[in-house]
């Protein structure tokens, strides 16, 4: 069965991967002590289901579906489908991260001296934790959109 996998079936797998560490560190952030505790972004979790469903679906498709005929092209489009819609959850999630957390961030390594005096070692934390997730959503999105570009499934050569 791992036979049939292409090269873009294996970079799905590592997008599924990267967006559960990338969830996982979100959630250190939010849960996390300092500046950005429980300031949860709402569509963060729901969008990291649902690229990770839209990757999983793809290699279901490319692995379990029939590659000949109407069935076969439908199967062919809907994988297409759901490659595109993971790349579109996680660009939405790394932009719904960063614009959460911008004004923050500004604020915190943008104070003047008088107002960074009130920040504890934790609000810098928070905001190192904050630009790593958002990093790690950005890296999961791009190479998301490297996937596509190879074929989830190897072509069967002619006999």
């Amino acid at each position: 069965m791992l036979k049939k996998l292409g090269i873009g079936a294996y970079i799905a797998c590592v997008v599924v991967v990267l967006t559960i560490v990338s969830w996982i560190l979100y959630g250190i952030n939010v849960t996390g002590s300092g500046y950005f505790k429980g300031q949860g972004v709402p569509f963060v979790v729901l969008f990291s289901i649902f690229a990770i469903l839209c990757e999983v679906g793809a290699v279901a498709i490319a692995i379990f579906a029939p590659k000949d005929g109407t069935i076969g092209k439908i199967c062919s489009f809907v994988e297409t489908a759901l490659l595109i819609g993971g790349i579109v959850f996680l660009m939405a999630t790394g932009m719904n991260i960063i614009s959460s957390r911008a004004q923050g961030l500004g604020y915190i390594f943008g104070a003047d001296a008088n107002v960074a005096a009130e920040f504890t070692a934790d609000d810098f934390n928070s905001a190192v934790m904050a630009i790593v997730s958002a990093v790690f959503y950005l890296i999961s999105w791009l190479v998301a959109v490297v996937a596509p570009f190879f074929g989830l499934a190897k072509k069967e050569e002619a006999k």
